[in-house]
C-alpha cells in the first residue's frame, strides 16, 4: 500500500487560491448588500415623503369605499411593479 505523496506547495497554492476566491466573492456580496440597503433607504424616504404629502390635505369628501379602492390600486398594481423593479435591479447587480 503505497500512498501517492501530494506536493505540499501545490496544496498550499490551491488553498490560497480558494481562500482568495471566497474572500473576493464575500466582498462582492457585501458591496451588493450595501447598494441594496441604500436603495431601500431611498425608497423608504420617497414613500415617507409621499405619505406626508398625501395625508397633509384634508378631504371633505372622504369615503371609506374610495379610500379602500385607492389602497387596492396601490397594493395590487404598485406592489408587483416594485417587486419586478427590485428583481431587475438585483439581476443587474449580479
Amino acid at each position: 500500500m503505497t500512498e501517492k505523496a501530494e506536493n505540499p506547495a501545490k496544496i498550499d497554492s490551491f488553498i490560497s487560491k480558494s481562500a482568495r476566491m471566497i474572500y473576493q466573492g464575500g466582498e462582492r456580496i457585501l458591496n451588493m448588500l450595501h447598494i441594496l440597503i441604500i436603495i431601500v433607504i431611498i425608497v423608504c424616504m420617497i414613500a415617507l415623503a409621499g405619505t406626508i404629502l398625501v395625508t397633509k390635505r384634508l378631504d371633505d369628501n372622504y369615503e371609506q369605499k374610495k379610500s379602500f379602492s385607492s389602497l387596492s390600486y396601490i397594493y395590487f398594481i404598485g406592489l408587483p411593479v416594485i417587486i419586478l423593479a427590485a428583481v431587475l435591479i438585483w439581476r443587474a447587480l449580479i
